[in-house]
């Protein structure tokens, strides 16, 4: 089933990417990139150095995540990706491979993953697998941040699956990992930017944008899935 998915997402992708690009807001791309790692540090404790942009097309958000002075790696299915970003940012490693074959000799503090066309699917043995195969290259006390959004209906209007809530806990399964869940509504980003770091912080605005606005408002919310290496 999963190579399946990859299969059939890598040739829409080579596709897409040889004269497309999703549409993007550094600015914003930059202040929401803040927003993941400060949510993901004030529910984890962990100094987050290196970083490895799992999914990364063009390689935008790793560029941007070098700006903010991290170290960061990037890998993608899509060979012409891949191709656009090397020659757009030659000074980051970027990689064409599969999710659930990674080939470094490197351990990394943060894997992030927005929009990872594994994670877009209701085959969650598979999405487990990845999350199993990931764990193998995260540091001590590591964190793996994977970004999707949902109002819980269960549809798919844009081609992304809105998983219903007990299906998204079932995306990462049994793993051995420390999990937790962060929903964001969209007006809430600016209040975790500029309030101190604090995990009752993120868990309030968490409980408000997952019980009112995607439960009773049916408004999609961003997806935040941390896992912690133990």
């Amino acid at each position: 089933m999963l190579a399946q998915i990859q299969s059939e997402s890598k040739d829409y992708y080579n596709d897409f990417y040889k004269n497309n690009d999703w549409k993007n807001y550094p600015l914003l791309i930059r202040l929401k990139l803040i927003v993941y790692i400060k949510i993901a540090q004030s529910v984890y404790k962990k100094d987050i150095k290196t970083i490895l942009d799992a999914g990364c097309g063009k390689g935008l958000y790793a560029s941007l995540l070098n700006q903010l002075s991290y170290k960061v790696k990037g890998f993608d299915f899509s060979e012409t990706a891949i191709t656009e970003a090397q020659k757009k940012y030659p000074g980051i490693d970027f990689r064409t491979m599969n999710g659930d074959a990674l080939n470094y000799n490197d351990k990394f503090d943060f894997i992030f993953a927005k929009g990872f066309s594994p994670f877009n699917t209701r085959d969650f043995k598979s999405s487990t697998q990845i999350f199993n195969h990931w764990r193998d290259f995260l540091t001590e006390d590591g964190i793996i941040c994977a970004i999707s959004r949902s109002d819980f209906t269960g549809g798919s209007p844009t081609g992304w699956i809105f998983l219903e809530e007990g299906s998204i806990n079932k995306l990462y399964g049994d793993t051995m990992l420390q999990k937790k869940i962060i929903y964001l509504y969209s007006p809430f980003w600016l209040f975790v930017y500029l309030l101190p770091k604090s995990k009752y912080i993120s868990l309030f605005l968490s409980t408000l944008s997952k019980s009112i606005v995607a439960r009773l408002f049916k408004i999609p919310v961003t997806v935040i899935i941390l896992l912690q290496n133990d």
